[in-house]
């Protein structure tokens, strides 16, 4: 899980790519969360693929209740 709040703290350009497009940034993050795995574990794999969740932004929006006016930031 990811904390957003921690994200904005520390990048804020992170934050705001996280928010906008989090359909194009959360798969780049769950790839990743793999890598660091396999770097500080010699490299060995999980039986599952590590997903990265991410929580705590300041605004959100069901993507059922998203229109076309909800799509500018």
């Amino acid at each position: 899980m990811v904390n957003l709040a921690h994200i904005k703290a520390f990048k804020r350009d992170l934050y705001d790519e996280i928010v906008a497009y989090p359909a194009e940034v959360i798969p780049v993050l769950d790839i990743t969360a793999n890598d660091i795995y396999r770097e500080h574990h010699g490299g060995s794999m999980l039986p599952h693929q590590i997903y990265v969740k991410p929580f705590n932004a300041e605004k959100t929006q069901s993507m059922r209740e998203l229109g076309p006016e909800g799509l500018c930031i």
